[in-house]
């Protein structure tokens, strides 16, 4: 089988600054990746190289077997869901849970006024596989930090995506709404049928057991890639944060600390 997203020698340069350098990375069938790297790593402008929004300088992109610029690519990037802070501020706080999820599919216009009975059957199926059918009705101005996060996955998953981004999607939870969404993102991810999942942090602690691979970014370059057994450690998150810091896993769950000199 064709990877699921392939990578060579990928460089973005924005403003005279090299935001990615020569980044090599590929994904296979049945993957989820953890993108892990601190803030200015590069992380967001890779997974905006994968969702189309920048074009790299140098490299090659392929996506579902689809050459970036090259034929199908427009319906490659259909099949590309993606959750960003920077959806929510497009958000109508009087709009409900179900309005927002089916908004994927006419933008954040009156799209309601056009709804069929078939898009709100998805929108609730779409709820459902986020755990949130409960909340079809709830406006948007209510609803908590992790049902909207929770939310904004429903509408990435409206129109069936073969490839979910989350960047940064516990940005804004507290410890105990971090815990809930990170459980549900665990229990989604291992879900038959789930998008391969790729997920941006920089906090080790965020990182589901749902990750068995981990791509580390430094300043736009790669540190290392592979399964997160082998390059989640010490030695390769030091040099990624550009301190000395130790890795510890317990119970399925990492922790980064920084250790004192």
């Amino acid at each position: 089988m064709r990877p699921v997203i392939n990578l060579e020698h990928v460089s973005v340069v924005r403003g005279g600054v090299t935001v990615l350098d020569a980044v090599n990375w590929c994904v296979e069938p049945a993957q989820h990746w953890a993108i892990l790297g601190p803030n200015g790593s590069g992380k967001t402008s890779l997974l905006n190289v994968l969702a189309g929004y920048v074009e790299p300088n140098n490299g090659s992109v392929e996506v579902l077997g689809r050459r970036r610029g090259g034929p199908g690519w427009q319906s490659t990037r259909e099949k590309i869901g993606i959750v960003s802070s920077s959806l929510l501020a497009q958000i109508n706080p009087a709009n409900t849970a179900l309005q927002i999820v089916i908004s994927d599919k006419f933008g954040w216009k009156s799209f309601w006024k056009q709804l069929f009975s078939k898009d709100r059957r998805r929108g609730f199926r779409a709820l459902r596989l986020v755990q949130c059918r409960d909340l079809a009705d709830r406006r948007w101005g209510v609803l908590s930090q992790g049902e909207k996060q929770r939310v904004l996955i429903g509408r990435a998953l409206f129109m069936r995506p073969r490839i979910l981004i989350l960047d940064e999607p516990c940005a804004g939870l507290d410890l105990l709404a971090r815990e809930r969404f990170l459980r549900f993102l665990r229990h989604f991810g291992y879900q038959k049928g789930a998008p391969t999942i790729l997920m941006a942090t920089h906090h080790a602690e965020e990182i589901a057991s749902v990750f068995k691979h981990l791509l580390i970014l430094r300043k736009g370059r790669v540190c290392a890639t592979g399964d997160i057994s082998e390059t989640m450690n010490s030695e390769n998150l030091s040099k990624a944060f550009g301190s000395s810091v130790r890795v510890e896993r317990r119970d399925n769950h990492y922790r980064m600390a920084r250790v004192r000199e």
